[in-house]
């Protein structure tokens, strides 16, 4: 049955397929990939309303999407705390710093290497194992959605494991054994982001094709992908285990990943949903309402254009090492990890940092848009 904004006179009047259609497209949908997308249906309109207007669902949704922003941001921390360690190793060589002063650095890097991985095992703990909602369609999806939380809790707790052999390698003088250990987190890193490609393979298998997030888990599936193959290539070469032949089959998964990230017709589709979307909304909105989804519209465009630079920083890491493919054996000397690796890697530092800005930006618009929405549904 069709129902009209009685309130917004001055406005064309919504029916209510119309209207859920055009909030749903805002709905943070996040999915694990420990089932086959066959287990998973796409939603019906139905059931599309319902993620909307249940406030259980809802609810459930907005506390999973924080937590695995939360992780996220943990994961980066951990991050740059291997960043930080490599660094001081550096400057502790260059004689910029003395013995004394990187032991001093290093020793709370490893005391609190636990700290944020116990923050979130403990948040993690504290959710409930099934969903509290009596809709059935929805308890695979709070499934999903629980399953990678923990995926997340379990790499946080993995790495931070792996700072601590980092750093007992260093206190051993057992440089071959930190290199293992610095690999080893990269590898883990290539599983956990396939694992993250596979998720928003699900998700975009589950939205409309007119929602923009049907559109932004395509492209941050690719993206992952190529991150992972890059972050592959130069873990197999620290350890000793990249030839010719892995690292053309890394290459040809790289820009393949690539060539999906930036399909023409997948820019398109991005692009006219945001369009369509800015003409609904503005039927819909106040003025100054309006000018929020404009904001979400450019942080959107932003997002893609610093996760396709991102992709091209890894994929100019991996063409590094095909340059140099008759010299795959890794040394302290090594010719690859040279003035061109450290200057791609600076470039990925900045662009990882400018993606990650953005997409922060889009998932606090988008929640301002949800509450915006939900004033008119209510």
């Amino acid at each position: 049955m069709d129902i009209f904004l009685e309130n917004q006179p001055q406005r064309p009047y919504f029916c209510l397929n119309e209207f859920m259609r055009l909030f749903f497209l805002y709905l943070t949908l996040v999915v694990s990939a420990n089932l086959h997308s066959a287990d998973l249906n796409p939603l019906t309109n139905e059931q599309q309303q319902q993620l909307v207007l249940d406030d259980t669902i809802r609810s459930e949704l907005r506390l999973f999407n924080d937590l695995i922003l939360e992780g996220y941001e943990y994961i980066d921390e951990q991050g740059k705390t291997e960043e930080n360690i490599s660094s001081l190793i550096f400057n502790l060589f260059s004689e910029e710093i003395s013995s004394d002063e990187f032991w001093i650095a290093l020793d709370p890097i490893k005391e609190n290497a636990f700290k944020t991985s116990e923050i979130f095992e403990e948040k993690v703990s504290k959710i409930n194992y099934r969903s509290l909602s009596d809709k059935k369609f929805f308890l695979p999806l709070y499934t999903f959605n629980y399953e990678e939380i923990t995926k997340v809790n379990s790499y946080l707790r993995n790495i931070a494991r792996i700072i601590v052999n980092q750093i007992e390698s260093l206190e051993a003088g057992d440089a071959a054994k930190y290199d293992y250990f610095l690999a080893r987190s990269g590898l883990l890193n290539t599983d956990f982001l396939l694992i993250m490609a596979n998720s928003r393979d699900l998700g975009s298998f589950i939205t409309p094709r007119t929602s923009i997030y049907h559109d932004i888990f395509k492209i941050e599936a690719s993206a992952f992908r190529v991150i992972a193959f890059a972050t592959q290539v130069n873990s197999l070469y620290i350890l000793n285990e990249l030839n010719e032949k892995k690292l053309k089959d890394l290459e040809i998964k790289t820009k393949d990943s690539y060539r999906k990230q930036i399909d023409l017709k997948l820019k398109k589709d991005l692009h006219n949903n945001l369009n369509r979307l800015l003409n609904l909304f503005s039927k819909l909105a106040t003025p100054e309402e309006l000018d929020i989804f404009k904001e979400l519209k450019e942080d959107v465009e932003m997002y893609y254009g610093s996760s396709i630079r991102l992709s091209e920083d890894y994929l100019s890491l991996v063409e590094l090492f095909t340059k140099n493919k008759d010299n795959l054996t890794y040394s302290i000397d090594s010719t690859i990890q040279g003035k061109e690796f450290d200057y791609i890697n600076e470039k990925i530092v900045f662009d990882k940092e400018q993606s990650t800005q953005f997409g922060e930006s889009v998932n606090k618009k988008i929640i301002l848009v949800q509450n915006i929405l939900l004033k008119y549904a209510n």
